[in-house]
């Protein structure tokens, strides 16, 4: 019976899926979520990240990295 049933389940699941990826928001512009996404992964590949060379380093600690963790 599980062979039968695990099929059907997978086909309504596909459907599913396709409706929800590909329904409107109005809150975004009547976009789906397929076409923000899509449109996401477009703009992130154009636009590389850039980060200080600094980010993280906290310049205001004088102690070492070994005094902080109690050694």
């Amino acid at each position: 019976m599980l062979w039968c049933v695990v099929p059907h389940i997978q086909k309504h699941l596909q459907l599913f899926q396709q409706g929800w990826n590909c329904h409107r928001l109005s809150t975004e512009g009547n976009r789906s979520p397929l076409q923000l996404w899509t449109r996401h992964e477009r703009e992130a590949q154009q636009e590389p990240i850039q980060v200080d060379i600094e980010f993280g380093v906290d310049w205001t600690m004088n102690s070492s990295p070994a005094s902080r963790c109690g050694s």
